[in-house]
């Protein structure tokens, strides 16, 4: 026969495991990066702006170990020469994150970062919509968008910030490489979810290198 002291023991115990039987899993997480190339001249034909989205499954494991995805919005001509003056839309072409990299060291441009930011889930799915529709659907590259924009053909700009159509679309004028970015957080910001969490660990796991590229500072509010 178990004593009283024995009991209680054994009750504390299993009240233990249950508790880790019940306890909420931890939630997946949601990221944000966004890019702005250009020259020191800020020159149309080398200027830039991308982004990418990241989700990283929490399976109890430390961050740094964590599995994660990515989505990134590159969005260029096939041929990566940039025709400021075309009236007509030319085949698109989106890049993954590291020929996007790649693309601004050839033209000369300096990259400008602004995140990781943490963003809510439906952001990020948004994104992953946007992404398969720029890999498979035959879509154009044009500078001067007005007319094709959301139809045939878009710039960098509006292929990233057009992947949410909840809300007016950004309108940008003739703003391009970091101004053009700053833009395009500005127009996510609503998605944005204020954390202090440490994200070193993020910017090295997509391998960016802060000697090849300025990190912005935003306070996101």
């Amino acid at each position: 026969m178990f004593g009283k002291k024995s009991i209680f023991v054994i009750a504390g115990l299993l009240a233990i495991g249950l508790g880790s039987a019940f306890a909420a899993p931890r939630e997946d997480r949601y990221y944000m990066f966004v890019f702005g190339a250009q020259d020191q001249a800020n020159t149309v034909r080398v200027s830039h702006t991308f982004a990418v989205f990241v989700k990283v499954k929490e399976q109890g494991v430390a961050s740094r170990d964590a599995q994660i995805e990515s989505h990134t919005i590159s969005w260029m001509p096939s041929s990566l020469t940039l025709q400021p003056m075309r009236r007509e839309p030319i085949p698109g072409v989106n890049l993954s994150l590291i020929d996007s990299l790649e693309w601004a060291r050839s033209a000369g441009s300096r990259v400008k970062v602004w995140g990781p930011f943490r963003v809510k889930k439906e952001l990020y799915d948004m994104a992953a919509v946007q992404e398969e529709r720029l890999n498979k659907t035959p879509l154009g590259h044009i500078v001067l968008d007005t007319k094709h924009r959301r139809k045939t053909g878009f710039n960098c700009i509006h292929a990233v910030s057009d992947l949410d159509n909840t809300q007016p679309a950004l309108e940008t004028g003739t703003a391009h490489g970091n101004e053009a970015s700053q833009m395009v957080v500005d127009h996510f910001r609503q998605y944005v979810i204020p954390s202090q969490e440490p994200m070193d660990w993020l910017i090295g796991r997509l391998k960016l290198n802060a000697t090849e590229m300025r990190f912005a500072t935003v306070a996101m509010k």
